[in-house]
């Protein structure tokens, strides 16, 4: 979970479209939706999404968090949030869709899913809480970030299994420990999807300056360790992927801070420079906020490696603070007679918890780029 400053602020002005492209990239607009309830709270610092059916589950990094009135009123974050009984959140598809059909912006309030597991914090050095979730039937897998010696940079992370049962989540001991490929502090790995007995794990930080060979790290169901599938050179962060659909296609969430530079030592933006930026977005001191379509090669049923599709990225819609966004999950639903397509979104804590809806479509205003969308 990033600590972003608001120094940002002088970061995020507009500079000059880059000179490689004539035209900028196409760039969506969100359409924001309101949390309601503990959710909401600053201290939920949400790190992921995922569909279980038709529910989809909000993770909290710290499933403990408790909510202070006075700060989730005023939209502040504590560094010392109290704790309560460990839980995830989760909403009906049906309420968002209520929600988007009629474009009124009414709350949406997630319920809780009680969590029974092992006390993380006790159990793993540096404990730093969740950062990804992945569902595959009842069965979900999700990542843990730690950081075991405060004082320096190399962090560690861990594989934890978990079933739903009769309303409530039912986690493991770890099932396999990450190492991650580089020594960057508060980088780790930050998404996860499971394709058939395998769940593969994806490291944030990806850049040709700081990670020479990028992998996905691929473990069988009981955390037993597989070949390690190659990654493209993709600059800036990954913060979430959505789940694999039937043609071994799946979305990443693609996010830069420019307060960051230093640490990731950002390379040439290749995808950037191929497709263009939105106006704001180019340059080392810009930040960036896109979805990159990417593909399981040589196909989903004999997946070994993972690529990025020859198409455009989409990018969204510029603000004066990015929005680092930590949870991506694909949706589909009926306008008007028209099937939308597009993708739920979830921010961290910064720059305050945002839960949107980014569409892909022409007539929402994007490209329909999308493979089968069963949610």
């Amino acid at each position: 979970m990033r600590r972003i400053l608001p120094v940002v602020l002088a970061l995020v002005l507009a500079l000059p479209v880059s000179a490689h492209c004539a035209e900028a990239a196409p760039q969506v607009r969100l359409r924001h939706l309101d949390l309601a309830g503990p959710a909401a709270s600053p201290q939920s610092q949400l790190s992921g999404l995922a569909w279980h059916g038709d529910e989809l589950l909000l993770l909290p990094q710290f499933l403990d968090f408790m909510p202070r009135p006075q700060e989730e009123a005023a939209g502040e974050k504590s560094d010392t949030p109290g704790r309560t009984s460990p839980r995830i959140f989760a909403i009906d598809r049906a309420q968002i869709v209520e929600v988007l059909q009629s474009g009124t912006p009414t709350p949406i309030m997630p319920r809780e899913i009680p969590v029974d597991g092992p006390d993380f914090r006790k159990r793993i050095p540096g404990y730093e809480g969740f950062e990804a979730i992945a569902v595959q039937g009842d069965s979900v897998f999700l990542l843990i970030e730690s950081r075991p010696v405060r004082s320096k940079p190399e962090m560690r992370g861990f594989l934890v299994s978990g079933e739903l049962t009769n309303g409530r989540l039912v986690l493991n001991d770890p099932v396999a420990e990450l190492t991650p490929p580089a020594e960057l502090a508060n980088m780790c790995y930050e998404s996860a999807f499971i394709l058939g007995d395998t769940v593969w794990a994806l490291y944030e930080a990806n850049g040709a300056n700081v990670n020479p060979a990028p992998t996905a790290l691929r473990f069988a169901l009981d955390g037993t360790p597989l070949d390690p599938a190659p990654f493209p050179h993709v600059e800036y962060r990954i913060t979430d992927v959505t789940a694999v659909d039937k043609d071994g296609g799946f979305w990443a969430v693609n996010f830069y801070w420019p307060g960051e530079r230093k640490l990731l030592k950002p390379a040439e933006d290749e995808i950037g420079a191929r497709w263009g930026s939105p106006a704001g977005s180019t340059g080392d001191h810009a930040g960036v906020e896109r979805l990159l379509r990417c593909q399981l090669t040589p196909s989903a049923e004999k997946a070994a490696a993972i690529a990025l599709a020859d198409e455009p990225p989409v990018n969204l819609e510029p603000s004066l603070l990015p929005s680092n966004w930590e949870g991506a999950a694909e949706i589909a639903f009926d306008l008007n007679g028209h099937t939308v397509h597009g993708l739920l979104l979830v921010t961290d804590t910064y720059p305050v918890t945002r839960f949107a809806f980014a569409p892909l479509d022409q007539e929402q205003g994007g490209e329909v780029r999308t493979g089968d969308v069963s949610q």
